[in-house]
């Protein structure tokens, strides 16, 4: 630990598992009191129990984002708690799978609401403390998805990634006067809840060998990304959308014969 989000006040939304949880987790290390935002109850208090366990300071609040009022709610259960916000990290995402012709409205609506509409609700519920905050940081996950690279089937969930990065873009040119720095972490295939229960061994491995780490992220160097962001090191660094990916975007790993 270095500490160098001492005193600093953080709220993570998807906070429960995966690259939310490892943030947390990596906030929490370095100084940061973080409320952990999470539709489940019970991955939730796993996270901030792990984080204290650490020394970390964490509270947790059960805030499904895909409905009305909840990005506002996030926001208000943060004041409550500590009183400030220093650290907005927006990582909650809904991913529908399937072709454009199989996605029904909901899908792409929960998909829209989860991601590009919370990312917007959550920023402007938030100016008011990360404007009275010196240290004010907007930080969203993004994905390889939002045009760098796309898988099949992803089609609404790129398309949210997508509005993300452009709503971070314009939030930063908005936002830096007043001391606020808005990015974008885009991760690519990473050893993400989802990852490891929607996919085989072998897929994973067959996915790996196509990239040119030959592996997928841990969530955890998702993490430290997103806290070198958060930090006074990344003060001058704003409307970047940050690729976490091992070379994957890239491009293929082949080889051609000569």
């Amino acid at each position: 630990m270095t500490g160098m989000l001492s005193g600093r006040i953080a709220l993570v939304t998807g906070g429960g598992k995966g690259i939310g949880r490892a943030t947390c987790e990596k906030l929490g290390r370095e100084g940061a009191r973080t409320l952990v935002v999470t539709r489940s109850a019970e991955s939730g208090q796993v996270a901030i129990e792990a984080i204290r366990a650490e020394g970390g300071i964490a509270e947790l609040a059960v805030i499904d984002l895909g409905g009305e009022g909840t990005a506002e709610a996030a926001v208000q259960a943060v004041q409550e708690r500590f009183g400030a916000l220093d650290i907005l990290v927006h990582n909650a995402a809904y991913i529908p799978y399937g072709p454009i012709g199989g996605l029904s409205d909901a899908e792409w609506a929960k998909a829209m609401a989860v991601g590009p509409d919370s990312a917007f609700r959550l920023l402007r519920a938030a100016l008011p403390l990360l404007r009275a905050s010196r240290h004010g940081r907007a930080i969203f996950v993004s994905s390889l998805a939002a045009g760098r690279s796309m898988s099949r089937n992803l089609v609404a969930y790129g398309a949210a990634k997508g509005a993300i990065e452009a709503f971070v873009k314009g939030a930063a040119m908005e936002l830096m006067a007043d001391g606020i720095t808005v990015n974008a972490v885009a991760p690519g295939g990473t050893m993400s809840d989802a990852v490891k229960t929607q996919m085989t061994p072998e897929a994973i491995a067959g996915l790996a060998s196509m990239l040119p780490a030959k592996r997928l992220a841990e969530c955890a160097e998702l993490a430290d990304v997103i806290a070198f962001v958060a930090s006074d090191a990344a003060r001058f660094v704003t409307g970047q959308s940050i690729c976490v990916d091992g070379g994957q975007s890239l491009g293929i790993d082949i080889v051609l014969d000569a």
